[in-house]
């Protein structure tokens, strides 16, 4: 398994882990988000998704 397989595999669980405490985490940012943008947006650190949801248009509802 290579580098980048392993980031892959790590990022959402990091992301995941710091953002379960926050009071957004399952009202506005999901786990859906945070595979979403490491795997389509190739994030890998906790501040890259903190920039990611920033940044993200917001979904309509």
């Amino acid at each position: 398994m290579g580098s980048t397989s392993g980031l892959v595999i790590e990022a959402p669980v990091v992301i995941k882990a710091l953002w379960a405490g926050r009071p957004e985490y399952r009202r506005s940012v999901t786990s859906y988000d945070i595979y979403e943008a490491v795997l389509r947006e190739a994030v890998s650190t906790p501040d890259e998704f903190d920039n990611w949801v920033s940044n993200r248009r917001p979904t309509p509802g």
